[in-house]
């Protein structure tokens, strides 16, 4: 353990956990969205103090705190206000308070800092000064219990690790590898708060008039559902942005390459994992002839393939939309996913095409067109032409044929069956990728 003026008095130590219990018991049991939410628990959660750094010696005093609970370690950075201090905690947060606490500056009101804004910033210009000059706003984005995101006079954000895992983040080697290879559709990192056991922050670069990728694609729908014409024909056809979402991710996996280098493919492993899912979320499934006759084409492919270190689940929730083009947001592993493993290229874009399909079906649910054919096949119109301009944004990119193979039968087997392993993790119904025959 390491100190700054921190005692090493049992009573400070007791006192250091129990905050530290507190604000993991407070934020623990957050899954996404912005409001921190007090989990239910029977017992406390027993903590080991790991490491403790002063950060800011007077007060307001800033405390930074690495603890194992639970299996995990955790990054708490407490807040020490004299009592009667007036805080300026951000709105979004419900109460941040965690208690007292008293050191050798006398009595303190311990709270989580992240939600105190004057110690949000304190804490910036702490740990990576040269970002911090002149702030004056700040905002809670997104809080949960392995990350909490704040913004910082619409300039810039501040993620900051609420757990941390030994060495290098894999998100943030990724965001600052692709940064160093010249891929400049990310958000740039400015800055990374680096301890000595790993990563605990990142700052980057804020986007400015940014939309959801499935907000723009949901609008293109909307619109054609309203004019009841061919896709081509509507007034927000998706299928330039479609393409320009291929050309970027193309961009991005030659860009991985160059970044962390490329391995053999294993088209009989990528099988084996496309049948241990499908089989977790539905036995009956291997027995349809296309899913069985999916994984034998994958499994007797001959064709050289590449594995590259790609995003793993990029998807039209995953991207957005600026006015100088489209941007890849959020690199964070989910659902369980290994982060930072070598898998086919091809992958991201099996997913970004399932996810075509998904939101197609969930926008023509919205408008329970379920008897309505016209509508129907507008819908299956929508995902075939969006489906078609991405793959050839993607195959386009010069250079993109060393990386992902050049042959259509190849590319439409191993596609079909990443888009196939995809939609089984989300339990849904398989898309076909058939429109690759065409690509």
């Amino acid at each position: 353990m390491t100190s700054g003026t921190w005692s090493s008095a049992e009573d400070q130590r007791r006192s250091l956990s129990a905050l530290v219990a507190a604000a993991i018991e407070r934020y623990g049991g957050k899954s996404e969205g912005p409001q921190p939410q007090v989990p239910a628990r029977v017992e406390p959660v027993q903590v080991d103090l790991l490491q403790v750094d002063v950060l800011r010696r007077e007060r307001p005093g800033l405390v930074g705190v690495l603890a194992a609970a639970g299996g995990s370690v955790f990054h708490v950075v407490l807040g020490l206000r004299s009592p009667g201090d007036e805080a300026h905690f951000l709105p979004e947060a419900e109460e941040p308070i965690l208690g007292l606490y008293e050191d050798e500056d006398g009595l303190a009101v311990a709270i989580d800092a992240l939600f105190d804004a004057d110690l949000a910033i304190a804490l910036l210009q702490a740990v990576l000064p040269e970002q911090a000059s002149g702030l004056a706003h700040v905002r809670l984005l997104a809080a949960d219990d392995s990350m909490v995101r704040l913004a910082f006079d619409d300039r810039l954000t501040f993620s900051f690790f609420r757990r941390v895992a030994p060495g290098t983040n894999p998100v943030v080697d990724m965001l600052v590898k692709l940064d160093e290879a010249g891929f400049n559709h990310i958000p740039a990192p400015l800055g990374v708060w680096r301890g000595p056991s790993g990563d605990l922050g990142i700052v980057q670069e804020q986007l400015f008039g940014a939309s959801p990728g499935t907000a723009v694609a949901e609008s293109s729908l909307r619109d054609l559902y309203e004019s009841r014409c061919d896709p081509a024909e509507a007034g927000g056809d998706f299928a330039p942005e479609a393409h320009a979402l291929g050309t970027m991710t193309a961009r991005m996996h030659l860009a991985l390459d160059r970044a962390f280098g490329r391995r053999p493919g294993e088209p009989k492993a990528w099988a084996d994992e496309v049948e241990k899912l499908v089989s977790a979320a539905d036995p009956a499934l291997l027995d349809r002839p296309d899913v069985a006759g999916a994984l034998v084409d994958l499994r007797g492919l001959e064709a050289r393939c590449a594995s590259i270190r790609a995003h793993g689940d990029m998807h039209l929730a995953r991207v957005c939309r600026t006015e100088q083009g489209w941007y890849l947001w959020d690199l964070a592993p989910q659902g369980g996913e290994p982060y930072g493993r070598f898998v086919s290229p091809l992958l991201d874009v099996a997913t970004m095409l399932w996810s075509f399909g998904q939101l197609a079906g969930a926008t023509a649910a919205e408008r329970d067109i379920a008897g309505d054919e016209d509508l129907v096949e507008l819908e299956r119109a929508w995902e075939r032409r969006s489906r078609r301009a991405f793959l050839a944004g993607y195959l386009n990119v010069p250079g993109i044929h060393g990386l992902v193979p050049h042959d259509k039968y190849t590319l439409r087997t191993v596609t079909a069956a990443l888009e196939l392993g995809r939609a089984a993790r989300e339990r849904l119904e398989v898309s076909p990728a058939d429109e690759l025959a065409g690509a």
